[in-house]
């Protein structure tokens, strides 16, 4: 399995964590030496690492013979890096399998991913962390005049740059 995560830091934490639960798990990040990357894909390739934790960046070029699952931990911030991640999976017409953690605060990327490769994501909410009705609703608050002034400004400006 090939996760990927935002940072290097996530990765470096994700993998502590999965070692920790006992698994077989590396991890590689751009600020790593190509010689450092290339051992520990070396291993993963081999089986002795059944977990791979990768950023984006150091993940470019990644050539992995039958890859059965990607799993995006974080979203990538930029649509098009979704399609590079999950074509690690399922090559030369074997079948793969590909999976998303989403959390509310990432819509807005799910959303540009699937405007990007013109197909709607099969959704599963995960049984204990379901959005609570309380959450779903926006907070309402006060703006004082001063302020709904600003915004008016604000929104005449960016449709005018835009």
């Amino acid at each position: 399995t090939l996760i990927f995560t935002k940072t290097k830091l996530g990765a470096m934490q994700l993998t502590e964590k999965l070692i920790k639960d006992g698994h077989a798990c590396g991890f590689i990040h751009g600020d790593m030496s190509q010689e450092e990357r290339s051992k520990t894909l070396d291993v993963f390739k081999a089986g002795d690492l059944k977990i791979l934790v990768a950023t984006d960046i150091a993940a470019r070029g990644l050539h992995i013979d039958q890859l059965p699952c990607v799993i995006n931990y974080d979203l990538p911030q930029v649509s098009g890096n979704y399609i590079h991640r999950i074509g690690r999976t399922g090559r030369a017409g074997l079948e793969g399998c590909a999976i998303s953690l989403v959390c509310r605060e990432d819509l807005k990327l799910l959303g540009a991913i699937e405007a990007k490769i013109k197909y709607q994501i099969p959704k599963v909410l995960e049984e204990g962390f379901e959005p609570r009705l309380k959450e779903m609703r926006s907070p309402k608050r006060k703006v004082s005049a001063k302020k709904k002034n600003t915004d008016k400004h604000l929104k005449k400006t960016s449709k005018a740059v835009h």
